[in-house]
């Protein structure tokens, strides 16, 4: 009973560490949209040069954030396999080739 409340636990980690993926998808868009607007804006002397570098540093943090969700999510897939017994030991590349599909969508 134990393992199947972890391998549920982890389950739902997995799928947390998913959506905190796709957030920062978003933000990174969002970023990159904010930071091309300002680029636009600062020749026509709109946008000043500060709010140019700004938006910049929004979009490398966002970048980031967006990497570090990939690996969080990945770690939380790795936990799901433990705690169900798809992964035991050393056994990795037969828990990916088991389930391609966790691999692609990454």
């Amino acid at each position: 009973m134990e393992a199947r409340a972890r391998r549920e636990r982890d389950a739902a980690g997995a799928n947390l560490e998913r959506q905190r993926q796709l957030i920062a998808a978003e933000a990174a868009e969002a970023a990159e949209e904010a930071w091309r607007l300002a680029l636009v804006g600062y020749p026509n002397g709109i946008t000043p040069m500060l709010n140019v570098l700004q938006a910049q540093a929004a979009l490398a943090k966002t970048r980031a954030d967006e990497e570090g969700a990939g690996y969080d999510r990945t770690t939380a897939i790795v936990d799901l396999y433990l705690a169900s017994g798809h992964i035991v030991g050393q056994n990795w590349s037969a828990a990916a080739e088991a389930h391609p599909e966790e691999s692609a969508e990454g």
